[in-house]
């Protein structure tokens, strides 16, 4: 199965959804981010090793802690006009 948790934050323009794929899944995490301009991030967690869910549950649930810190306080920041 597939979980997701939206995020919303429209005062800095970022929208986001972070996945959460159950079983022995090749990526157990995934998320994206945009300001549906001009911005865009996409992130995925592979861990080089077999599959197995149980095992990996607590690298799981590290990296899942991250994902949601980073798009709950990711700023996007304008380009610079530099030649």
């Amino acid at each position: 199965g597939m979980s997701q948790m939206v995020y919303l934050n429209d005062s800095l323009k970022v929208y986001g959804v972070l996945f959460r794929i159950g079983g022995n899944a090749a990526s157990g995490l995934q998320f994206y981010a945009t300001d549906s301009v001009s911005h865009f991030v996409r992130g995925a967690l592979y861990v080089y090793a077999h599959p197995n869910a149980d095992s990996l549950s607590p690298v799981h649930a590290f990296f899942e802690d991250e994902f949601k810190r980073y798009l709950e306080t990711i700023e996007w920041r304008e380009a610079s006009s530099r030649p």
